[in-house]
């Protein structure tokens, strides 16, 4: 399974990168092969990466973190909405919106 996690605290960050969460510490989005297929079709994550110099893909793991890098891709995310939008992606537009409120980030475990 491919998941984009969101840690709902600082407490539940620390955890996560000690993998030690606990129930409670995420905002999780599970996703099966034809969601992972349309983050990449779409041009989701080519858009993210490109704006915020990352590599999410299926071999790399990567996050967004810091208020900068996390409301710029929610302004990307929101403005891609306009024209192609899923459930999937209100879905991380979610995650998004909860990271920039709990000073988290949004982890991609592709």
């Amino acid at each position: 399974m491919k998941f984009i996690s969101v840690p709902l605290s600082e407490g539940a960050l620390e955890r996560l990168d000690r993998d030690e969460c606990i129930a409670g510490d995420l905002y999780e989005l599970v996703l099966g092969d034809e969601q992972l297929d349309y983050l990449f079709s779409s041009g989701i994550v080519d858009l993210l990466n490109s704006a915020l110099g990352k590599e999410i893909d299926v071999y790399e793991d990567d996050r967004i973190v810091g208020e900068q890098d996390v409301a710029t891709a929610l302004k990307l995310l929101r403005k891609f909405r306009e024209t192609a939008g899923s459930k999937l992606l209100d879905d991380i537009i979610y995650g998004f919106e909860l990271a920039k409120e709990k000073s988290t980030g949004v982890f991609f475990y592709l």
